[in-house]
């Protein structure tokens, strides 16, 4: 955690990077109950990956926690290789760019570059996570 001392008002917040990554590993782990702990109670994930009626914007913990747990059906080895990181310096905002390559339960694989963008809460929790990839999901 970093203190930082904005005017005369001293606040607490964890690095952003770290917030975000370590939500990714969660993902690695397939623990969908971690994954959602890392979220504000009404914390919003956002990704191309999860279409409706459940997404691409999942709103609050359980709802996240169900999505990710559902996910880990078609998913059976996540994985994030991170390539890059950026950190807002007035904000707790954080880019994570990672190379994903997933095994599915069918055996293929998902390979693509992503970027997370994640905004966390003074509490160290995220408000927002959004995913980018270069292209839509197939249908």
């Amino acid at each position: 955690m970093r203190r930082a001392l904005i005017g005369n008002v001293s606040c607490m917040t964890e690095h952003a990077v770290t917030v975000v990554v370590e939500a990714l590993r969660r993902f690695e782990k397939r623990d969908a109950d971690a994954v959602a702990a890392r979220f504000a109670p009404g914390g919003v994930f956002i990704d191309p990956h999860y279409p409706p009626p459940t997404g691409p914007a999942i709103i609050g913990r359980e709802a996240i926690r169900d999505a990710v747990a559902a996910m880990f059906g078609f998913i059976q080895q996540p994985g994030f290789a991170v390539r890059h990181t950026f950190e807002g310096v007035d904000n707790p905002v954080a880019a994570v760019e990672v190379d994903t390559h997933h095994v599915l339960a069918d055996g293929s694989t998902v390979d693509l570059p992503q970027v997370f963008v994640g905004e966390i809460d003074s509490d160290g929790l995220l408000v927002r996570l959004q995913s980018y990839t270069p292209h839509p999901p197939a249908v």
